[in-house]
């Protein structure tokens, strides 16, 4: 009965945890396509999100997440992350735009009409880059 008592507990506890996942883009498209990201899983509230270098990642749907990083700094391709018309994307974490690695290359938010709502937004510059 102790051990049953125990076993219980601990999976109450374990229940009431919310662990932050890490989730990258493995493809441009939707956010809400699970084709999309690692795993086939679609980020939610309390995931860490990275746009992975290369990739166009749209919100179609209102969405959340903890955090997000736009472009990841391994490769030098353009990365784009763009909010469509009446959507809202909150995040309750940071929002970074990681500089490219070589000249001529853009990382990328694009809110059309739609919204961001964030703690904060980090952006930094290396040689002929740009974060817009």
């Amino acid at each position: 009965m102790k051990k049953q008592f125990t076993l219980c507990t601990v999976l109450c506890i374990l229940s009431l945890c919310v662990w932050s996942a890490p989730i990258a883009s493995i493809a441009s498209g939707n956010w809400d396509n699970p084709a999309t990201w690692s795993g086939g899983v679609v980020p939610v509230a309390g995931d860490d999100v990275t746009i992975s270098n290369g990739h166009t990642v749209t919100i179609t749907a209102d969405a959340a997440c903890a955090s997000i990083s736009v472009g990841s700094g391994a490769l030098s391709l353009s990365t784009t992350l763009t909010v469509n018309a009446g959507i809202l994307l909150t995040v309750s974490g940071d929002i970074t735009i990681v500089p490219p690695l070589t000249n001529n290359r853009d990382n990328t938010i694009n809110v059309n009409d739609g919204a961001i709502s964030c703690a904060s937004l980090h952006t930094s510059n290396s040689a002929g880059n740009s974060r817009r």
